[in-house]
């Protein structure tokens, strides 16, 4: 898996619904995966986009999946797969409030190429739907396109302000991240323990 992936996996009748047509129809759209350095634990491919997929195709007990091999693929660029892909397939509205942070913080990313993310998303588009024409999109995804939070927000229904409040929380670690998900604390105390140092935040989940 990428590292620190901010999605999290399917469950329930998402997931049932995912087996279901991977056991009827097998997995249609390719999952990508890039080479990477053999790690501690030996493996040298790491995926980037089809964690759903691969998880629901263990479930239907298949042996082998389709997938895309990316070669001398930077981390920079591995990240906006990881994003988009969950972008493309996923309603914003319905990710947990990580998730959204995640996808915002990628739109303001200084260190990431516009032009190569645009790219990127035209592949996925084209592997999701062979039949895709760039001419012919009705360009769902033009907010990649806008630079300021207040035009951002108005893709997303969020205020210039709220948009900078899930950016910040992107500073917590895990734990706070999922404590956050799960309703145990709210975005504006989020917003407050992500200034912490990040020892002081392990400090503080500890107790």
């Amino acid at each position: 898996h990428f590292y620190k992936h901010p999605f999290r996996l399917y469950e329930g009748k998402r997931l049932d619904d995912l087996v279901t047509s991977i056991t009827a129809n097998g997995i249609l759209t390719p999952v990508i995966i890039r080479k990477i350095e053999k790690d501690e634990n030996g493996y040298q491919y790491e995926m980037l986009a089809g964690h759903n997929r691969q998880h629901a195709a263990q479930i239907a007990k298949l042996a082998q999946i389709p997938c895309v091999v990316k070669e001398n693929l930077s981390d920079a660029d591995a990240w906006i797969y990881v994003i988009e892909t969950n972008v493309l397939q996923r309603s914003f509205s319905e990710m947990l409030p990580s998730e959204k942070a995640a996808v915002l913080e990628l739109r303001y990313s200084k260190v990431i190429s516009q032009g190569k993310r645009n790219d990127i998303i035209e592949e996925l588009k084209r592997l999701e739907n062979p039949q895709y024409s760039k001419e012919k999109s009705t360009c769902g995804n033009d907010f990649h396109k806008l630079k300021s939070r207040d035009k951002v927000g108005q893709e997303y229904d969020l205020s210039g302000r709220t948009i900078a409040n899930y950016i910040r929380i992107n500073s917590l670690i895990v734990p706070l991240k999922q404590r956050l998900d799960n309703g145990e604390i709210t975005l504006t105390v989020s917003v407050e323990l992500s200034y912490l140092r990040e020892s002081e935040q392990q400090l503080l989940e500890s107790v």
